[in-house]
């Protein structure tokens, strides 16, 4: 039970503040939480969405002025940026059927002639082939696999524990549903088979089972230490848990209804979902810390992008229950659409990192844009009627 819950009853025993104080005494990592909830409370946006058509023009004009301005990348261990610009590019060539979107997808797959990184086991070396997958599935050409299945065929031969191979939890967005979808693609279910015990290795060895988040990795998980509480030091990526989300979700898009896994991969995303829908800022939006607002007080679009793709998925899927969840994605969309510029460009997103940082209105990313422009197409799912689906 949260100290905000507790402070909400009407009336509050004796022997319950008393308590209360004592923990807030020995534990100052809970009271900067709770008292950054009560300073943000949580405003309900009434439960309704833009029309389709707004949504999919706020989509197209950020990805116009994202790829407009985009800068390629040279440090080829920044390639996931462009990685997931790309499927959010590719997001926005769905809801529009717009061939341009597709081109520019396509030159980039191109001017990459169709590699991954040069880490052959790397999972972010290994993200763009989430997006040479989506290529091929428009255009089936055989020539856009061939490193996916060379990669992928060489973490078959010589199988890790997922802890050792996805160190970090933002390895889950960026390689597992790649392995997904490519035995999707081709029938080769022995790509899924192997993920899944490496995906719930990571699940055991990051995954906080109380409080329903994931830690980045190994070294920010708190550790006893003699008089000191335990969660006192806990620390919870907001974009880190982002990553963990969208990638179920894609996960779950390539897993087929029957799958004997899916319930698993539903279980985890419920329960992720309550716990940051109770995180939520009152703008809408999500900090950089998930619990320690107080410390980095702006919010960061790209995990709030994250966030409001997998909870539309999850509505639009009948996974989360829309009574509860429409709200939380209407005000996180509110919250972003907020968050883009008079040029088309979104700000407020959280620079390259591994942990919670400072963010400011001007800091910009191709990969923030390209979690804003999959969450675009799972919120206009949810305000679409079957008629203004694209017929792709």
């Amino acid at each position: 039970m949260s100290v905000l819950r507790w402070t909400e009853r009407s009336t509050v025993t004796a022997g319950v503040v008393l308590a209360l104080a004592l923990l807030l005494l020995f534990d100052p990592g809970l009271a900067s939480a709770g008292s950054a909830v009560a300073e943000q409370p949580v405003v309900r946006a009434p439960a309704t969405l833009p029309s389709r058509d707004e949504i999919v023009a706020l989509a197209v004009r950020v990805c116009d002025a994202e790829l407009a301005a985009h800068v390629p990348r040279t440090f080829f261990k920044q390639q996931w940026c462009e990685a997931v610009l790309h499927t959010g590019v590719l997001a926005a060539y769905d809801l529009t059927g717009e061939e341009r979107f597709l081109e520019a997808t396509r030159d980039w797959c191109e001017t990459r002639e169709w590699r991954l990184g040069p880490r052959p086991r790397h999972a972010d070396d290994l993200s763009p082939a989430q997006v040479y997958l989506e290529m091929w599935d428009v255009e089936r050409d055989s020539r856009m696999l061939g490193s996916t299945v060379a990669a992928f065929d060489g973490i078959l031969a010589e199988p890790l524990p997922g802890r050792e191979e996805w160190s970090w939890c933002d390895a889950l967005f960026m390689a597992p549903p790649a392995m997904a979808r490519l035995s999707e693609a081709t029938g080769d279910l022995r790509y899924v088979g192997a993920m899944e015990p490496m995906w719930w290795d990571v699940v055991d060895h990051l995954y906080d089972a109380d409080r329903h988040l994931f830690y980045r990795d190994a070294k920010r998980k708190p550790r006893a230490l003699p008089g000191v509480p335990p969660n006192r030091a806990a620390s919870f990526w907001g974009r880190g848990n982002g990553w963990v989300m969208a990638g179920t979700v894609r996960v779950l898009s390539a897993l087929p209804p029957e799958h004997p896994s899916r319930n698993r991969y539903e279980r985890l995303l419920t329960e992720m979902a309550a716990a940051v829908a109770d995180l939520q800022g009152g703008d809408g939006l999500w900090r950089p810390d998930l619990l320690k607002s107080r410390e980095h007080p702006n919010p960061d679009t790209s995990a709030s992008s994250l966030f409001c793709c997998a909870l539309a998925w999850g509505v639009a899927e009948g996974v989360l229950p829309q009574e509860e969840y429409l709200p939380v994605i209407v005000a996180a969309w509110n919250g972003l659409t907020g968050a883009v510029d008079e040029s088309g460009r979104l700000g407020w997103v959280q620079p390259i990192g591994a942990a919670p940082g400072v963010v400011r209105a001007q800091d910009r990313a191709d990969y923030g844009t390209g979690a804003f422009l999959l969450a675009a197409r799972e919120v206009a799912r949810l305000s679409a009627t079957p008629a203004d689906e694209h017929p792709r």
